[in-house]
């Protein structure tokens, strides 16, 4: 509760907050710029092959592996985690498909495209493989929500049970306790 009410307390007061602090970062100039360099990780449309090359984020000293995956909206989480992966030393790896969900819709139309996304049921199926095949200690992913989730809420569950079969942990765009694992 205490927590609660501290962001309550700074919600309140950044509302009211007329002018930056001098010492903003990124200043709102460099924000624009600030997006993680992703090293060719987050692939465009017609890709249908993780790249190997994504897992030198993190601590590359650390013992376990934590991998971030999704779509574009994962990427947008990239540079956050990998801070939390380097205090914590942990190796990172991130694999992302712009536009393709990470559940397993297989008749899944991308808006952009105008057609059914055979190159997202594709990479997903490889990059799941490839996700379990590393055996990682904990699986972030990020995603857009996608109306497709609500006519066919297992292809969701149907992408988590393939990516637990090693047993890691799963989570999803919440506040995670790297000190127990």
């Amino acid at each position: 509760k205490a927590d609660v009410a501290l962001l309550k307390k700074d919600l309140t007061a950044a509302v009211k907050t007329e002018q930056l602090p001098a010492d903003l970062t990124p200043s709102l100039v460099a924000a624009a710029s600030d997006y993680p360099n992703s090293h060719g990780c987050e692939i465009d449309d017609s890709s249908v092959v993780p790249p190997t090359q994504c897992s030198d984020y993190g601590d590359p000293n650390g013992t376990q592996l934590v991998v971030l995956i999704g779509d574009s909206h994962a990427g947008m989480w990239l540079g956050a985690v990998n801070e939390i992966a380097v205090a914590h030393h942990l190796r990172l790896a991130f694999f992302a498909k712009s536009g393709c969900p990470l559940g397993d819709y297989p008749d899944y139309v991308n808006p952009s495209l105008k057609r059914v996304y055979t190159e997202c049921n594709s990479w997903r199926t490889a990059l799941i493989a490839q996700v379990v095949g590393m055996h990682p200690a904990l699986i972030v992913f990020g995603s857009t929500a996608r109306s497709i989730a609500a006519a066919e809420p297992n292809g969701f569950e149907t992408s988590l049970k393939a990516l637990k079969a090693d047993r890691p942990r799963v989570v999803s765009g919440k506040s995670v306790d790297l000190g127990g694992r």
